[in-house]
């Protein structure tokens, strides 16, 4: 009667969990392109964007690579679980109320796992081999420096370290639409950026002239030439000069080896983020223990930068 009692409860728990995983996304995962069907260890695509072995073509031709077929990046797919010892008469509490705080804590840990896995996959180096001989690091050009004074507004103001500006947003459309990559209002178009809050700040405070350069009008009066502002952010997200700002805790962000914060920037299939398999989860009981069991949330994974073009960062003073 206990083991089937147990094995009951174990059923219960992977339904609802599987379900409130998929009620809601972790950071950024709207933001990326999702592969499911990652076969074996490794998810295999073709080099694509500007590298020095592609080469572009006249008017009316297909590009092709200047190098072997079997030139490829991989998404090699990591193992990732969250164990969370607990007691039976915790477990009877959760199953029977699936917003109970140690359902939300294994969700929560779950998500936490793939957003660190999609931020890290964005600087990695990637391998570019099917040997895996030689890897390729993220594109020089492709970085606005924590101190670019570059832009319209002079925003560094002779300053070596600054924050997030309006200048190092236009260097990024700058850089894209030199690499003549489409970008729009569509889903698949927009630039999309992670910052944190202090970035917030940051761009908030920026001026140009005499004048503030608000990022939130709570009357969404025009501001400047620029349109409209924000007008709030929901969930962690909002949508302000052609950006898709995902609000992300600052102990997701990379740093640079001057402390620096690297903000990614990116179009939605720049970028991919593989799951090899569905959500798994269980209810361990625990050896030579009565009633302590472990829930255990498991997710295999990965993520690649896939298109040169479409992957940017701007560093930002901390």
């Amino acid at each position: 009667m206990a083991n089937t009692q147990f094995e009951a409860y174990q059923r219960q728990f992977d339904s609802t969990l599987t379900h409130l995983a998929e009620m809601d996304t972790p950071f950024l995962m709207d933001g990326v392109v999702i592969d499911t069907d990652i076969e074996g260890q490794t998810k295999v695509f073709k080099r694509i964007g500007t590298l020095t072995g592609q080469r572009k073509t006249g008017r009316n031709e297909v590009a092709v690579l200047q190098e072997p077929d079997y030139s490829a990046r991989h998404l090699v797919t990591n193992t990732d679980y969250v164990a969370t010892p607990i007691d039976m008469d915790d477990v009877i509490k959760m199953v029977n109320n699936p917003q109970d705080d140690l359902y939300q804590e294994c969700v929560n840990a779950l998500y936490e796992l793939q957003t660190k896995e999609v931020m890290k996959g964005f600087f990695a180096d990637v391998i570019v081999t099917e040997a895996g001989g030689s890897t390729s690091s993220f594109a020089a050009g492709n970085q606005v420096a924590v101190n670019y004074n570059g832009g319209p507004f002079g925003q560094n103001s002779g300053a070596a370290n600054v924050g997030l500006n309006i200048d190092k947003l236009l260097r990024v459309k700058s850089l894209v639409s030199t690499a003549k990559v489409r970008v729009n209002t569509t889903a698949m178009n927009t630039l999309n950026i992670a910052v944190c809050e202090d970035d917030i700040q940051d761009l908030m405070s920026t001026k140009y002239g005499t004048d503030q350069y608000p990022l939130v009008d709570k009357l969404n009066t025009l501001v400047g030439s620029f349109g409209k502002a924000a007008e709030q952010i929901i969930d962690g997200k909002f949508y302000w000069q052609g950006f898709h700002f995902h609000v992300v805790p600052p102990q997701y962000f990379e740093l640079d080896g001057s402390g620096h914060r690297r903000l990614p920037v990116w179009i939605k299939d720049g970028f991919v983020y593989g799951q090899r398999t569905a959500i798994e989860s269980e209810i361990v009981k625990l050896p030579n223990t009565v009633e302590s069991t472990k829930i255990q949330v498991l997710t295999r994974h990965g993520s690649l930068r896939k298109h040169d073009s479409k992957v940017y960062e701007i560093k930002v003073n901390v």
